[in-house]
């Protein structure tokens, strides 16, 4: 568990000074994703865009960012959004953002 700490370093320290506390989440050995619980009892799920977060940060290109509700059971995200193609932890910073603005918006009025 150390030594995916040590390679997501950069991600947590970035996602930390942006007032997000955020924590790996392992199935045994095997990392799965980057967590963070929100104020409101909401938690970010963090994960590659197909799947969990690759071991090495070297292998690691793209962010899948999934909200799920408070006290709920992690079925469907009320949100989520990607990006494919950059694995750059500022790319993750800006998903983030737009997840979280987009449920602060609320759903879009039809026209």
């Amino acid at each position: 568990m150390h030594g995916a700490r040590a390679e997501y370093a950069d991600v947590l320290q970035l996602l930390g000074r942006n007032g997000l506390e955020a924590a790996l989440t392992h199935d045994g050995d095997e990392l799965r994703a980057i967590e963070v619980l929100l104020d409101d009892g909401q938690a970010l799920v963090i994960t590659e865009v197909d799947g969990c977060l690759a071991p090495r940060r070297a292998e690691h290109r793209s962010w899948g960012v999934s909200l799920y509700p408070a006290g709920a059971e992690r079925g469907e995200p009320v949100a989520w959004d990607g990006v494919p193609d950059d694995g750059s932890p500022e790319a993750l910073v800006l998903l983030v953002s737009g997840v979280l603005l987009d449920t602060m918006r609320g759903p879009t009025p039809p026209a």
